[in-house]
């Protein structure tokens, strides 16, 4: 591993489900609904946390978006069920719908890649297969590097 990579690794990284990686990698989303959503990942999953107290500030602050644009896209997430806003509590608390298959304006599924479809990295393909389209288990497993 080269140096600048793992001072990066040490200084943070956030672990993700490969298949909600990949149902957003899928999603037609805009950049600022993308940089909104990064923040409620970062917030969330960065943190080992499922759900997050955050204020607008906080999303304006790390998106560089105008307030009234993370408004909107706040709703806009909210009502494709990309995120779950609990309005109960002050700040709002959110978290990511992980059921990606409730999110509207899904588009057609195309196949998954596969593993023929992936370069040879060293790496190898084992473990229990990841559910990523309603046509059943994608056809790889979880992603595990050989020393």
């Amino acid at each position: 591993m080269d140096n600048a990579f793992s001072k990066q690794l040490n200084a943070g990284f956030m672990r993700m489900p490969h298949a909600l990686l990949e149902a957003l990698a899928r999603y037609p989303l805009s950049g600022g609904e993308r940089r909104v959503l990064d923040v409620i990942l970062r917030f969330t999953y960065g943190w080992h946390r499922p759900c997050r107290r955050m204020r607008q500030t906080l999303f304006v602050r790390c998106t560089g978006l105008h307030p009234r644009y993370v408004h909107r896209v706040l709703l806009s997430l909210e009502a494709h069920h990309l995120i779950i806003r609990d309005r109960r509590t002050r700040p709002h608390t959110y978290r990511v719908n992980e059921a990606f298959l409730t999110w509207r304006r899904w588009p057609q599924i195309a196949e998954p890649a596969l593993q023929d479809d992936i370069a040879d990295d060293g790496c190898e393909w084992s473990g229990e297969p990841d559910q990523l389209s309603r046509r059943g288990p994608a056809p790889w497993g979880r992603l595990e590097v050989i020393s």
